[in-house]
């Protein structure tokens, strides 16, 4: 686990972390994704893109929460890096971004990473 925004030993360490241990510090994970622009936090995204659909549920309350910019880094940079079957799995929640997004949402873009996520769904999923 990162000590500060700069730990990019501890992303070291992450990316040889088995699928397991990664997990069970998925939430403080994601807490770290909450600005991207954070050194350590596109080591992040790539270690937990390896985790592909199991990302679906701990992100859900994360999409479904009031921080639109968390969501915008989110969608535009973990979801695609996860792939496609994870965003399956959150069809529901993205185009429910897509289509009714908060202020907050729509300002922080989140409508359209959303929708740019839907474009990788087969037609009529």
């Amino acid at each position: 686990m990162p000590a500060d925004k700069h730990d990019l030993d501890a992303c070291a360490r992450l990316e040889a972390a088995t699928d397991a241990q990664v997990v069970r510090c998925l939430p403080a994970l994601l807490e770290w994704l909450q600005d991207i622009n954070w050194p350590v936090a596109l080591p992040i995204v790539r270690r937990l893109g390896r985790l592909g659909v199991q990302l679906a549920e701990p992100l859900r309350p994360i999409l479904q929460g009031a921080d639109g910019m968390w969501k915008y880094w989110l969608l535009a940079h973990l979801v695609p890096e996860a792939g496609s079957e994870l965003v399956r799995a959150l069809a529901g929640e993205i185009r429910r971004l897509a289509a009714d997004p908060t202020p907050d949402d729509r300002q922080a873009e989140v409508h359209l990473a959303a929708a740019e996520l839907l474009l990788l769904l087969p037609a009529g999923s």
